[in-house]
C-alpha cells in the first residue's frame, strides 16, 4: 500500500472509526492498474521461463505451471530454512555445533 493510500486509509479508519476488515477489503476490490499488471507479468514470466527451459521440450503450459507451484514451494521452503539458520546462528545455535 503507498504512503499516501495508507494516510488516507488510516485518517478515514481513525477519524470514523471504521471497520479496519471492510475497508481493507475494499482495497483488495480495487481494480489493478495496468503499471501493477506489468510489474507482476515480469515476475510471473520471468519464473514461467526459467521453469519451462528444463521441462522436457513436449510439456505443456499446464505442466510447467505445476511444476512451477511445486518449484515455489520448495523455493519457499529453502527460504524458511535459510532464515531460521541464520537467526539459530545469530543466538549462537549452529549445525556445525550440533553435529559434533
Amino acid at each position: 500500500m503507498s504512503t499516501k493510500a495508507f494516510s488516507t486509509y488510516h485518517q478515514h479508519a481513525s477519524g470514523h472509526g471504521a471497520d479496519i476488515k471492510s475497508d481493507l477489503k475494499m482495497l483488495d476490490n480495487k481494480p489493478l492498474t495496468p503499471e501493477e499488471m506489468e510489474e507482476a507479468s515480469e515476475v510471473f514470466f520471468k519464473s514461467f521461463k526459467i521453469i519451462q527451459m528444463k521441462m522436457p521440450v513436449d510439456s505443456t503450459t499446464e505442466d510447467v505451471l505445476k511444476v512451477m507451484e511445486y518449484v515455489a514451494k520448495l523455493a519457499t521452503k529453502a527460504r524458511s530454512d535459510k532464515e531460521r539458520d541464520k537467526l539459530t546462528a545469530s543466538f549462537g545455535f549452529s549445525k556445525a555445533n550440533d553435529n559434533q
